[in-house]
């Protein structure tokens, strides 16, 4: 019955694929939908296609041969191919490209330039970051690059989040990106800042207010008796992670954070090679 199918299939299939496509669930067929009503001629179908080894044969070809896109789509997409791909392939790549390049926008360096008049790589620790705008500029600037670090992060997450309707592990490599855009920006030749903020305005994407208000109570406690500061984030990722294993237990969330930490963990590697110490010990000492 299988090649039969076929055969009536391929006879006229101008006039059959649409029906076919209709039948087999797919509903991206402008035509009137005739559904297949024996549920043998789909399975024989099914085999001879071979649609389980993703493989649709000679029949796919030939609609695509004819501009039938359409019914090609309307086919695969009951078998979850066409979906895959517009959902797991190129989005993933554009989104995360997308963040990648937000976040490697240096907001900091460039508020330092044209409203400062100063590069804030040359004060403090040299980072390309909210920090060194404070020492340069005062708390005012400091907030304005800050909030733009912080957007870096979260805009294009929350974007495919929301707005696109991404999730599961899809979201990994999309969130990853805007922090890697900060820490290694081609505008700056690859030596961006430490991703601080970008990372928290990741979290804001992905969670709103669960995760980045867990983080700012755990930096802000660390931060106050823990030197030096890479040391209070990485604490602040330990938190973070028994947070979501014990909260949320989202695992799509714990590789999220393990590839944070990983980049942080680089981007703070000259801090971890000191003892951290309780703060202001050493003066007490």
């Amino acid at each position: 019955m299988g090649m039969g199918l076929t055969r009536w299939i391929l006879r006229d299939p101008m006039e059959q694929l649409p029906w076919l496509a209709a039948g087999l669930g797919g509903n991206h067929c402008p035509y009137p939908p005739k559904p297949f009503t024996n549920p043998r001629a789909a399975v024989d179908l099914h085999h001879h296609l071979d649609i389980a080894n993703h493989r649709p044969g000679d029949l796919l070809e030939f609609a695509r041969s004819r501009d039938r896109r359409w019914c090609f789509h309307g086919l695969i997409g009951n078998f979850g191919l066409a979906r895959f791909s517009q959902k797991y392939g190129m989005n993933i790549l554009l989104w995360s490209l997308f963040g990648f390049l937000l976040g490697s926008l240096p907001f900091s360096v460039w508020i330092g330039q044209l409203a400062l008049r100063e590069d804030i790589r040359q004060v403090g620790d040299h980072n390309p970051g909210a920090t060194n705008v404070m020492r340069t500029g005062g708390f005012a600037w400091y907030t304005v690059a800050l909030v733009l670090d912080i957007s870096k992060g979260a805009l294009p997450v929350g974007l495919a989040t929301y707005i696109a309707g991404i999730d599961g592990w899809s979201l990994v490599p999309i969130a990853i990106a805007p922090p890697l855009g900060h820490a290694f920006s081609p505008f700056l030749k690859f030596r961006g800042g430490k991703a601080v903020a970008a990372s928290f305005g990741v979290w804001i994407g992905l969670t709103l207010w669960k995760i980045p208000l867990v983080s700012l109570l755990y930096l802000s406690v660390f931060a106050l008796l823990i030197a030096p500061a890479g040391w209070a984030v990485m604490l602040t990722l330990i938190g973070m992670g028994l947070t979501i294993w014990f909260w949320l237990a989202d695992p799509v969330l714990i590789s999220v954070l393990l590839a944070n930490a990983i980049l942080l963990i680089y981007t703070h590697r000259d801090d971890l090679r000191q003892r951290p110490h309780w703060r202001n010990s050493k003066q007490k000492a």
